[in-house]
């Protein structure tokens, strides 16, 4: 008699074994992004381009929508990476291109923009609903003129859409229901994950104070609002905020004059259990401004990127001194029209994209944000699209945030998978065979374990290491969380370094002429290679095609002077010459 009491017993342990085994999976929500405003020529075959983080081999793709964005952008695909929806904060539009709704937000300013999108960057956000698969939230702010003047935000709205409907093509079931009505910055509309690994945290500053909204989305809709105040007022700019994407870092950039004017970064702790920002710090750079600014984390969230006009900005956030670590890793060079900076997002893909002020057609890339410096590899004009952009940039969460694992507000039985360990080094001293690891692990590693391959080892997230002698060596890093770990490993490649060359011809490489007045030649196999001037920074840089032997260098652009080129093979500095260009 007592069978079944005891199998009902162990069927509901077992259910509970299974919820609490439930993984989190990072979904593809991001990886399309919609682009463009109108051809480069009248006339041309396309308005707008398709960025396609599935395709490896080709991640632009020219479109004709007849649909212009402006600074508001964001776009929304299945957890496969499928597009399903985009919006310009005016029109939503289906994968087919079908209109699902339009005027959002409608007030008597907003009219002019009907045909150029929102002037609001991070002016719209969409996120899934937790909970399903089909209904999807846009939130999404208005533009209107202030009673004393100029212009001003006064609501955070969302609108539904139903992706289910009409058998797959989307329809917008609630429209511009009022979320907050209170004079709010313009844009800087951000989400994290929620430490319990489903819902959402929506933040919104107020304008011109130290106020903050902060909205609970659940599988029940906005489930709960706070407001709070925290640190010093800020005045606001048209510019952007970023969650880190780990969630526990929140940093915004304020840029509010034309010229010379002072960019202030703010930088808070954020608590994704209570959705509130827990301590404050700012610094600050004089710099050129164009009213707004650009900021993004980097993948591992140890660097800040602070966009300027005409610069980039590089701060370890794991520096003694934030504001003293700034490092300048791109500056604007006047060589083309309509390609200084603006807005930033990270990219599926693990780079930095960044767009131009103005109407261009180049996206500025920071290739490997992971690492310090001009190691980064940020590159100017790194992307010639094949259309004009009008200063937009997709905005995105960071989709690869899962719970706390074992925090007190981990209530769903959802855990993180064990880790994918990545990582990257750097040849910081050739000559002393030091090397600068970069961690790059996903989905929340809790422990870190180096093994360099000369017999010593480090626990620590970002080791320096330095070995005794060149060779080659097969460092390897183990990452580790409650639900496991992975280790992957890379050949560290070190050359004898002197005066002269690091490897040179005994590596297969030659670079000819030297004194050079124009044209160089560099004959051997090698993926980038780079130019610094005499104050350590980068000012030419080229990635190479895999598997060409001579390679022609146009150094016409820079005036005459004692350079150092370097060559790198991978992540190997392979050769390093002095160089000097006569004219």
């Amino acid at each position: 008699m007592m069978k079944a009491p005891i199998l009902l017993l162990w069927a509901v342990f077992f259910l509970a074994r299974a919820e609490a085994q439930l993984q989190f999976e990072r979904e593809k929500r991001d990886y399309v992004w919609v682009l463009g405003a109108s051809p480069i020529e009248n006339g041309g075959p396309y308005d707008a381009i398709r960025m396609d983080f599935n395709n490896d081999e080709q991640l632009f793709e020219g479109v004709d929508l007849d649909m212009r964005f402006y600074l508001a952008n964001t776009s929304m695909c299945s957890r496969q990476g499928d597009l399903l929806f985009y919006t310009n904060g005016i029109e939503i539009r289906n994968y087919n291109n079908d209109t699902l709704a339009t005027n959002l937000a409608p007030t008597p300013l907003s009219q002019g923009w009907l045909h150029t999108g929102y002037p609001l960057s991070q002016g719209v956000l969409a996120l899934p609903q937790p909970g399903t698969d089909s209904i999807y939230y846009v939130f999404h702010e208005d533009v209107d003129w202030a009673p004393y003047g100029g212009v001003w935000v006064r609501r955070l709205y969302y609108t539904k859409v139903d992706m289910g409907a009409r058998q797959g093509q989307g329809e917008v079931i609630e429209r511009d229901i009022p979320i907050i009505d209170d004079t709010l910055a313009y844009g800087r509309v951000v989400a994290t994950r929620h430490a319990n690994g489903r819902d959402w945290w929506v933040v919104v500053p107020e304008l011109d104070n130290n106020a903050y909204y902060s909205i609970l989305f659940t599988p029940r809709g906005i489930e709960e609002i706070k407001n709070f105040e925290i640190g010093d007022t800020v005045l606001t700019g048209i510019s952007q905020s970023r969650f880190s994407p780990d969630g526990t870092k929140y940093a915004r950039i304020d840029v509010t004059l034309v010229g010379d004017s002072e960019h202030q970064v703010s930088l808070y702790d954020f608590d994704r259990c209570t959705g509130l920002l827990t301590s404050f710090t700012t610094f600050s750079f004089e710099d050129t401004g164009f009213v707004s600014g650009g900021l993004a984390f980097s993948g591992n969230g140890r660097f800040l990127y602070p966009v300027a006009w005409l610069n980039i900005y590089q701060y370890d956030l794991w520096a003694a001194d934030i504001a003293a670590s700034k490092v300048k890793v791109l500056e604007y060079d006047y060589l083309e029209e309509n390609s200084s900076f603006h807005l930033a997002q990270l990219a599926p893909d693990g780079k930095i994209y960044i767009g131009s002020t103005g109407t261009g057609h180049f996206l500025n890339v920071i290739h490997k944000p992971n690492q310090k410096g001009a190691a980064c590899e940020a590159e100017i004009r790194a992307i010639d699209l094949p259309v004009i952009n009008d200063g937009s940039m997709a905005h995105h969460p960071y989709y690869g945030l899962g719970p706390i694992d074992g925090s007190p507000c981990d209530t769903l039985g959802i855990d993180n998978p064990p880790p994918e360990a990545a990582f990257s080094y750097v040849i910081e001293d050739s000559a002393a065979f030091q090397v600068a690891f970069y961690d790059g692990t996903r989905f929340s590693p809790e422990s870190w374990y180096w093994e360099f391959g000369d017999g010593q080892s480090s626990t620590e997230r970002f080791p320096i290491h330095t070995y005794s002698s060149p060779g080659a060596y097969q460092a390897c890093l183990s990452a580790s969380n409650q639900s496991g770990s992975q280790t992957v490993c890379d050949t560290v490649s070190l050359l004898i370094n002197g005066l002269g060359p690091v490897g040179g011809e005994e590596a297969g490489l030659r670079v000819f002429p030297n004194p050079a007045s124009g044209e160089l030649f560099v004959e051997g196999y090698c993926s980038r290679i780079d130019v610094i001037n005499q104050l350590g920074q980068p000012v030419w840089r080229r990635s190479l095609p895999e598997g060409e032997f001579r390679h022609l260098i146009d150094l016409q652009g820079l005036p005459g002077g004692v350079y150092f080129l370097r060559a790198w093979l991978k992540n190997a500095l392979v050769y390093q010459a002095r160089l000097i260009i006569s004219r």
